[in-house]
């Protein structure tokens, strides 16, 4: 599936700024809190399933866990992949 090109570049963008660029951003964070706080610590390994645009693995990343993302998209990976490479 081509999502990144069916949902444009409004919704690229959208991806790349998650969580902070969603209005429900909050509920976002509080529940990245909670899946934080029922794994063990890091440097524990995370699948993470469903990668989409790869903040939540960015973000587990940034946190210390060593992540490994999988999506059924593979233009979800290569945005993901070319999103974490820019930063």
């Amino acid at each position: 599936m081509d999502y990144p090109n069916l949902i444009g570049e409004a919704g690229r963008a959208h991806l790349r700024g998650k969580p902070f660029s969603d209005p429900n951003r909050s509920t976002l964070l509080i529940a990245m809190g909670g899946i934080i706080g029922a794994l063990p610590p890091p440097p524990a390994e995370v699948l993470d399933c469903g990668v989409g645009g790869g903040w939540t693995s960015r973000f587990l990343a940034r946190a210390g866990y060593r992540v490994l993302g999988i999506d059924v998209s593979s233009k979800m990976i290569e945005m993901a992949e070319e999103d974490r490479l820019a930063e």
